[in-house]
């Protein structure tokens, strides 16, 4: 599998909606934070088709590189693949956030309270 990158902007608040995840992740393009949602939820419901993409592009009034944009962010980030021209919500992205937290553990006396 190809390594891939993306950046979230970690806040000294705790996330509370899926507002607050999204404005991590699309945090210098605002306006992409509800198109991701939209585009996240269609992925999660089932109701995503990548070959409809232009019904996608005009309910949610965007161009194709917007959409593209949305749709690589979340794949760098690892919270969507692709398999057989479907795509899919990926466990990657949480796989990572633990392996961060793995990391900050064996540097530093601290513990995760929740980790299992």
């Amino acid at each position: 599998m190809a390594k891939s990158m993306g950046t979230i902007l970690l806040k000294d608040t705790k996330p509370l909606n899926i507002d607050d995840f999204f404005s991590i992740i699309f945090y210098r393009k605002k306006e992409r934070q509800y198109l991701a949602i939209k585009l996240f939820e269609l992925i999660r419901d089932g109701k995503f088709n990548i070959k409809s993409y232009q019904d996608v592009c005009k309910e949610l009034n965007i161009t194709v590189g917007v959409y593209y944009d949305i749709l690589h962010a979340f794949r760098r980030l690892g919270i969507i693949y692709k398999v057989d021209g479907e795509i899919r919500l990926s466990g990657n992205f949480l796989t990572r956030l633990e392996d961060l937290i793995d990391l900050y553990e064996n540097l530093t006396k601290f513990r995760c309270k929740w980790k299992r």
